[in-house]
């Protein structure tokens, strides 16, 4: 049953909302909290890395290249368990990434 606030579910006879509007609320409540404790800049230059097909076992850091950097391109240099990355972020482009030795 759909409701006038465009939220899907069913009003039990406690007034909870079940089905899929709970679904709706426990993930509004809960996933903001959960997704800025990942959001640490290892992580996401790691996600770049692994959305492009490179593998990154365990990101262990991540450094922001000041000199090699220009406006609208961070660089980066990314540290995982099986290798190191540098990685230029480009905003709406794909990352150019190059394997470190």
């Amino acid at each position: 049953m759909m409701r006038k606030n465009g939220v899907a579910g069913r009003l039990d006879r406690a007034g909870i909302l079940t089905g899929a509007g709970m679904l709706l609320l426990a993930v509004g409540v809960g996933a903001p909290d959960m997704a800025l404790a990942k959001e640490t800049p290892v992580n996401i230059i790691a996600a770049h890395v692994r959305l492009q097909g490179y593998t990154c076992n365990e990101p262990r850091s991540a450094e922001r290249n000041a000199q090699a950097s220009k406006p609208n391109e961070a660089v980066w240099l990314l540290v995982c368990e099986n290798a190191t990355y540098r990685v230029t972020l480009v905003p709406n482009m794909a990352a150019r990434i190059a394997v470190e030795h």
